[in-house]
Order: structure tokens, then C-alpha cells, then sequence
């Protein structure tokens, strides 16, 4: 099976180096097959440091995975962007789940479809962001969003994800930045870990199914359409989710079922670091 690059005038024959041996087997017309994607996908994470997103993008080997170290003045939402500009493939869907952002990263998401061949974008917010900013960037972000492909769902969630499918590739992006700056030391891996993609996509489409609130192609907004988001309900929610990728199937049938009580007590010793709960400035700014 073949996957065809979108064709924008850059020299697409990628060469992973891999030997003159297997040179029959490889595509010289701008094509990326699957096998040379396999070989991609487990490529070693290269450590990096960059203190801004432009810098980063320039330095940066689409095909590498990367562990990558950040600074508090480094705007991930900018990163996405000048990601997608600069390789200009057409982005087929695409998932960002984020704790918050700014109005600049709500203009930059607006960029995405608008100029840089994003088809489908599906947005991720925490409930404590849309609780906080009911009034403030919501009607923004429902305003900026009507009539485009933009979909926007509310979870009680403080995962940071994004999933990027160029068609050829599939990029998984997760750590702890959100879309936005927070004069913080950050970290994320950038990945091409194809199993992980399609787990983690099919639970967020789930979620976008059944917790849109913002619908950018329709114009409608629901906020009040978000029940059983929140705690254990919600995780039950995602384990059903997960039984959906078969691959993952038999792991997540081993999960217990347990009392809610216990449940509450086990999350606290599953997830020892878990971040509490940010003032006001830190829905936008973390």
C-alpha cells in the first residue's frame, strides 16, 4: 500500500539513508511508502532544546522523532502553525487537546483552515477552561469557528495531544504544553508511534461525538452539552472508547470494574503527579 504526498512544489523523494540495497523498493516520485514509514516510526528520539517555536520548526526533521525541552516563552500553538506552513501538506484531520489557550492561538487554529490546507480540525478543552472563560473566549472561539471546519468538545481532561494526519504521515505531538505560553520550563515528545495515533484518535473521536459543544460547520453552539464528562463517568466513557481499537482490545478488557470510592483512591496511585487546579491566568497562559 502506497501513500501519495500532496504535491506543492517541494522535493518530496525523501531518502532515509537505509542502504543502496533496498534503493529498489523505494519511490523516486515523491512517494513515501509504508515501508518507509515503518522504518521512520522507529527512529530513536533526538533530544533537543529550542527556546521558540520558529527556531524549532527551522531546525526540525519531519521524519525524526524528537524529545524536545522548551522555554516558558515558547508558544505551541505558534509551533503547529509554522509546522504546517512550512512542509504545506494538506492535513487530512487533525486533534488538539489542550488545559487552555490564548485569543492568539484561537486566530492561529483559524489560520489552520483558513490558509494552510487543514480539512478537519477537532479541538480538546478542559471543563475548568470553559467554566472560566464562559463568557470571555467562548463566544470568541464560537464567533472565529462558525462555518468552518472547526469542532470544539469540552472534557474533564489535562491531557496535551495533538494528532497531525498528513496521509504519509502521522504525527503524535504529547507532554505538558498547552497551546499557549507559560513562563514555564516545558517538555513534549514528537513522534510517529502509528498504533498510539489510532488509539488515542479513536477515543477523541468518540469524545468529539458525544461532548461537542462548539460546532464550526453548523454554527451551533451547546454548552450545556457536556454531561457524564467529569471524574469516573467519564473515564468509563473512555474505556468503552478504547475496547472500539482492536488491536487494544484485550488490555483494556483487563480493566477492573471497582466501587467509586475505590476508583477515586486507585487514580490517586496511578497518577501520583497530577497537577492541581491554576488560577484564572492559567487557562490561558499554562
Amino acid at each position: 500500500m502506497n501513500f501519495t504526498a500532496p504535491d506543492f512544489g517541494l522535493n518530496l523523494n525523501f531518502d532515509f539513508g537505509f542502504g543502496q540495497n533496498e534503493a529498489e523498493d523505494e519511490p523516486d516520485d515523491g512517494q513515501i511508502s509504508e515501508k518507509e514509514y515503518i522504518r521512520a516510526a522507529h527512529l530513536p528520539h533526538k533530544p533537543v532544546c529550542y527556546k521558540n517555536a520558529q527556531d524549532m520548526v527551522a531546525g526540525l526533521d519531519i521524519r525524526q522523532d524528537y524529545f524536545c525541552m522548551v522555554s516558558g516563552s515558547f508558544i505551541f500553538g505558534d509551533f503547529l502553525e509554522a509546522l504546517i506552513d512550512r512542509y504545506k501538506f494538506i492535513v487530512r484531520r487533525m486533534y488538539v487537546s489542550t488545559l487552555g489557550m490564548s485569543e492568539d492561538n484561537v486566530d492561529s487554529l483559524v489560520n489552520l483552515v483558513k490558509y494552510l490546507h487543514v480539512q478537519e480540525l477537532n479541538l480538546i478543552v478542559s471543563g475548568y477552561f470553559v467554566g472560566v472563560e464562559r463568557h470571555g473566549l467562548i463566544p470568541y472561539l464560537a464567533k472565529e469557528f462558525a462555518g468552518l471546519p472547526i469542532r470544539v468538545a469540552v472534557v474533564a481532561s489535562h491531557a496535551k495531544i495533538t494528532l497531525i494526519d498528513f496521509g504519509a504521515l502521522r504525527i503524535v505531538i504529547h507532554g505538558s504544553a498547552n497551546l499557549s505560553s507559560s513562563r514555564n520550563l516545558e517538555t513534549f515528545y514528537f513522534t510517529h508511534d502509528s498504533e498510539v495515533f489510532s488509539f488515542v484518535e479513536n477515543i477523541y473521536k468518540n469524545i468529539m461525538e458525544r461532548w461537542t459543544i462548539i460546532d464550526g460547520p453548523s454554527g451551533r453552539t451547546m454548552l450545556d452539552h457536556h454531561k457524564d464528562n467529569t471524574s469516573q463517568k467519564l473515564w468509563r466513557q473512555v474505556v468503552e472508547f478504547s475496547k472500539e481499537a482492536a488491536t487494544w482490545q484485550k488490555g483494556v478488557e483487563q480493566i477492573p470494574a471497582e466501587p467509586e470510592e475505590a476508583e477515586t483512591k486507585k487514580d490517586q496511585t496511578r497518577n501520583p503527579a497530577g497537577t492541581t487546579t491554576q488560577a484564572k491566568a492559567a487557562a490561558t497562559n499554562m
